[in-house]
């Protein structure tokens, strides 16, 4: 078993229903507990470890239901523990079908903990390229993530870090976003990251936030965020991979978005125009929220006309302030 990035989503290596793979667990499973106030988790197996901390699965007594456990590493620097928290803040406030539920929180053997229900899938990352997932059906996951962000948006929080393995997917038909580590309230955060700290994952990220400028990210660095997932969906690769993370920086700022009808000549052109529309270089530029762009693919999906899909800014050239900013970084 594998877990989706540093969140707290135990991964299936297979297509195997949720009842077949919990068998596998209790079959193998150990004596191991883990107590705190309220609940007792039995069962307990390590199924991962990411940069801040361990996770794992356990049978929760008070939930009565298998859960993820993630553990916070005691030695963890302030600036992990300030992101540990925030991702409890920001799934203790949402609650929507697309979003990972948070169960419990608080201290375990002197570390913080939070667990969170158990979700049998794969990452989007895995389900980008596979074979037997057809475009619609990677639409409509999108859809869904498009959904669970414009809630997120409307309760003050944005994700900052949209990317194909921050989505998990059961069941190859129901999207979550998880991973809050990174995501920050539009009212009352103080920054984690120092000025000129980029926040997010540099592939996936959009020019603003290239630019490290906190008070130009908002919701529509998530919108850009998911259409470059949905251009990874249709293209195979993102909208910019260049030879060196500073290389990427600089093309997701100035250069051109190759369409990706270029690379893969069978994308639908209304489909093309809802993704290039997402990724325009200007914020003001792309979808007003996720829900417009969600309520894009909806219309694609049951194809129907997009009114709202208009042609998107020429990506031939980046605004001259993009690229005067860029020649003065550089």
């Amino acid at each position: 078993m594998q877990i989706t990035g540093e969140a707290s989503i135990v991964e299936s290596p297979t297509s195997a229903s949720s009842s077949q793979e919990l068998q596998r667990i209790i079959e193998r499973s150990t004596d191991r507990q883990f107590q705190v106030d309220g609940d007792t988790f039995d069962d307990v197996e390590r199924v991962g470890s990411g940069n801040m901390g361990d996770v794992y699965l356990a049978y929760s007594r008070k939930h009565k239901r298998w859960v993820a456990v993630k553990k916070l590493q005691k030695e963890a620097a302030e600036r992990d523990k300030t992101r540990f928290m925030r991702e409890i803040r920001g799934l203790t406030e949402l609650c929507h079908p697309h979003i990972v539920r948070l169960l419990d929180f608080g201290i375990l053997d002197g570390r913080y903990y939070f667990s969170m229900e158990y979700i049998v899938g794969s990452s989007f990352a895995k389900l980008c390229n596979a074979p037997n997932i057809d475009l619609a059906t990677r639409v409509l996951l999108l859809k869904q993530v498009a959904d669970a962000l414009h809630y997120a948006h409307g309760q003050g929080f944005l994700h900052r870090d949209v990317k194909p393995d921050n989505i998990v997917v059961e069941d190859e038909n129901h999207a979550y976003l998880v991973d809050f580590g990174l995501a920050k309230h539009l009212q009352s955060d103080v920054p984690v990251t120092a000025y000129k700290a980029t926040v997010g994952t540099p592939l996936y990220m959009s020019p603003e936030q290239v630019r490290s400028r906190d008070a130009d990210i908002g919701p529509a660095s998530d919108v850009y965020g998911l259409g470059a997932v949905l251009y990874e969906a249709m293209a195979g690769r993102p909208p910019h991979r260049e030879a060196t993370m500073l290389d990427t920086l600089r093309s997701i700022v100035v250069d051109p978005v190759i369409p990706p009808s270029a690379l893969v000549v069978t994308i639908p052109e209304d489909l093309e125009r809802i993704c290039l529309k997402a990724l325009a270089k200007d914020p003001k530029a792309r979808y007003g929220s996720a829900g417009a762009l969600a309520g894009d693919l909806d219309l694609w999906l049951r194809g129907e006309p997009l009114p709202r899909a208009a042609k998107p800014v020429p990506v031939s050239s980046a605004p001259p302030w993009w690229r005067r900013w860029w020649s003065w970084l550089s």
